[in-house]
């Protein structure tokens, strides 16, 4: 029992905010139609003790028949909510067997009426038990509108059948009073608690979208820079595989040799290179002129002209020296 309790507690602690209040939510609503069935739906059929077999198997029958009504009533209290929210519809043959359950009530409600099996301050709380393990799922399957037509007829059908047994005005009033409390009741107790746990669910619903939504963009932008950079590289490569091409087809390596070992330029200056290189096919020094380092001459053209530099122990003009030294 303890392992129990501590089993709970663990579970209970290892939930978020939003998953403890929509616990408790469906704990009170479950709990709800419970409570009136031990107190307000108990205490009156304490009165049939005194009023014969009959009454009391009657009282019996009523009490019976409700607490099943209330365990149905809880079954469907989550099919109901996943209906409200939209993530399910409800399977309508869920609630034949407790609408049964509730015209059964109704029959018991009214047998014991007519035996006079129960005063009248007791039956007015029986009337105020008797839908409520019902209407409970059952408002949030329906609009507001249809929950209050539907709940005025049946409110009608029963202060028909208590005046049918010869019930007393007095008892019809309070009968009525009771239908109409445990009606709105239901109305701003479960419809309310509803909608508050949609939006929250919702709320957490577009949160946890836009964590989604932020993971996939960071995957996006970086499968786009990875995009770019690969382009860029496989353009160079391809162009440099198409000037490789183009050389050997003229036989030449020096002007790709050179080119290659300064490839690490981007693709821009690679292609504008390449471009300059294939308007003249090679690119060629002019001829008795300065020649830039690297720069390539086709065979049997004039060597430029390079400024002339002095060797060692030679005079230089314009010096006096001695011999060898630029001297007279």
């Amino acid at each position: 029992m303890i392992g129990r309790v501590r089993g709970w507690r663990r579970g209970w602690q290892e939930r978020t905010k939003l998953q403890r209040i929509d616990l408790y939510t469906r704990v009170t609503l479950c709990s709800l139609p419970w409570v009136f069935l031990l107190s307000w739906g108990l205490l009156p059929l304490g009165a049939t003790l005194d009023h014969g077999p009959v009454a009391m198997a009657l009282g019996a029958a009523f009490f019976a028949v409700n607490a099943v009504q209330c365990v149905l009533s809880n079954r469907n209290v989550a099919p109901a909510f996943a209906h409200y929210r939209g993530a399910e519809p409800f399977p309508p043959p869920r609630l034949r067997l407790p609408a049964a359950l509730l015209v059964v009530l109704t029959g018991l409600l009214v047998a014991l009426a007519a035996v006079g099996g129960i005063d009248d301050p007791g039956l007015s709380l029986l009337v105020l038990d008797l839908p409520l393990a019902f209407t409970v799922p059952y408002v949030l399957l329906v609009p507001v509108r249809t929950y209050l037509l539907h709940c005025a007829a049946f409110g009608v059908v029963v202060l028909g059948l208590l005046a049918a047994v010869g019930a007393p005005g007095g008892l019809l009033f309070g009968a009525a009073v009771s239908l109409l409390v445990v009606v709105l009741l239901v109305l701003v107790s479960t419809r309310p608690s509803a909608w508050s746990l949609t939006v929250m669910w919702q709320a957490e619903e577009a949160r946890d979208m836009q964590a989604r939504l932020a993971v996939a963009e960071e995957r996006l932008r970086f499968g786009r820079d990875m995009h770019d950079v690969l382009g860029r590289n496989l353009s160079v490569i391809a162009l440099k595989s198409e000037l490789a091409v183009e050389l050997a087809q003229r036989g030449t390596r020096r002007p790709w040799t050179r080119w290659s070992r300064c490839s690490g330029s981007p693709a821009p200056r690679s292609r504008r290179y390449a471009m300059s290189y294939g308007a003249t096919a090679r690119p060629t020094c002019p001829p008795n002129s300065w020649a830039p380092k690297g720069c390539w001459r086709p065979p049997g053209s004039p060597a430029p002209w390079r400024a002339p530099t002095a060797r060692r122990g030679s005079a230089r003009p314009g010096r006096p020296g001695g011999p060898g030294l630029g001297g007279p």
